[in-house]
C-alpha cells in the first residue's frame, strides 16, 4: 500500500525514484507521472495533504477541497493563500520532510491549515468573488467619463 503519491514528470522524478530505492521506501511511494487535468480532483480527494514546491492551480483546487497545503514562500502563494499554508524553504528538503511528517502526525494541525486555506480562497478567489470583481471593473470602465 502506497503512503505517498508523487504526481508529475518533473525534472526531479528520476532523482526521487532513486532516492526512494536507496532509502528502502520504494514500496511506500507511488510515482503516478503526468495525469490529465480531469483526473486532478480524483487524486486531490484521496490526499491527506498537498505538497508542492511550485504554486499554481492545483494549490487553489486543494484549498477549495479543504486539503492542507504545504508549499514554498513566494509572491504568488502569499498573495493567493496568505499565511494559511505551511511554508517550507525550497532549498531545505529536510524542512519539507519534517513538515509532511508533522502534518501526518497532527490531525488537528492538518484540519486547521485546511480550514484556513479554504477560507482564504473562498473569500477571495471563488467564482462569485471573481465574477463580482470583473463586473465592478466593467462598470467602472463603462461609467468612466472622458
Amino acid at each position: 500500500m502506497q503512503e505517498f503519491r508523487v504526481i508529475g514528470d518533473g525534472f526531479q522524478r528520476s532523482f526521487l525514484e532513486k532516492l526512494t530505492t536507496d532509502l528502502g521506501v520504494i514500496d511506500s511511494v507511488e510515482f503516478v507521472g503526468s495525469i490529465p487535468y480531469q483526473e486532478v480532483p480524483k487524486y486531490l480527494s484521496q490526499a491527506k495533504m498537498i505538497f508542492s514546491y511550485f504554486s499554481g492551480q492545483v494549490l487553489l483546487e486543494a484549498a477549495a477541497m479543504r486539503k492542507p497545503v504545504i508549499t514554498t514562500r513566494n509572491e504568488w502563494a502569499e498573495d493567493t493563500l496568505g499565511n494559511s499554508p505551511l511554508f517550507v524553504s525550497m532549498r531545505d528538503p529536510e524542512e519539507a520532510s519534517k513538515a509532511i511528517v508533522h502534518l501526518l502526525r497532527n490531525r488537528d494541525r492538518r484540519e486547521r491549515i485546511s480550514q484556513l486555506c479554504y477560507r482564504k480562497i473562498s473569500s477571495e478567489r471563488s467564482w462569485d468573488v471573481i465574477a463580482r470583481k470583473h463586473l465592478d471593473l466593467y462598470n467602472q470602465v463603462i461609467n468612466r467619463s472622458d
